[in-house]
């Protein structure tokens, strides 16, 4: 039996769009490293003015095409951790607020499953509860046709950027992401913005 997220793909891929303000973040990490955004962007046919407006969305299969391009413009398989630099709640417009508002993560995370499909319709997202934890699990990126990494990583790295920001500094000891690493990370040095 097909899942819900493999049939949304097959339905939706083409039709489905991203908040705009991703563009932002990543315009903003490629200035930080040394790139100049303005032919990326023209090359994909995304206007770099479109993070400025809060209700525009962006084309998902654009949105790819400007993750790869950057990435290759950079030379840097982990570019969606600079952009993640760039992150603050904001860029999540209501969803960065209301996941502030939180009382718990519990709460945090069910609001983000809750509100997933306004970021990407596409995201399949959900809380499970273990023994002694919490868990937010997201699946079904890497199905995406010409699905790049770093678009992955950048909304995993503002995930528990928001984490931090509700629980700590400390909750990232706690913090366990199961895939397949890609990245090393340990030599990886963050960019000043």
């Amino acid at each position: 039996m097909r899942t819900r997220q493999e049939q949304a793909i097959d339905t939706s891929i083409a039709e489905a769009t991203t908040i705009s303000s991703v563009v932002g973040l990543i315009e903003k990490a490629l200035h930080t490293q040394g790139c100049d955004p303005e032919p990326l962007f023209a090359e994909v046919g995304i206007d770099c003015s479109v993070s400025c407006d809060p209700g525009a969305r962006i084309p998902t299969t654009s949105l790819q095409a400007l993750w790869k391009a950057s990435v290759e413009a950079t030379n840097d398989p982990g570019f969606g951790l600079t952009a993640a630099e760039q992150f603050q709640p904001a860029a999540m417009h209501g969803l960065g607020f209301a996941w502030l508002a939180s009382d718990t993560l519990r709460d945090a995370f069910q609001r983000l499953v809750r509100f997933s499909r306004y970021l990407n319709p596409l995201i399949n997202a959900c809380v499970d509860d273990g023994k002694n934890t919490v868990d937010l699990v997201i699946l079904g990126p890497e199905k995406w046709p010409d699905f790049v990494h770093a678009a992955g990583d950048m909304s995993m790295a503002a995930f528990l950027r928001m984490c931090q920001i509700t629980a700590g500094e400390h909750i990232l000891s706690l913090i366990h992401i199961s895939e397949p690493t890609r990245l090393d990370l340990a030599s990886r040095k963050p960019t000043s913005a």
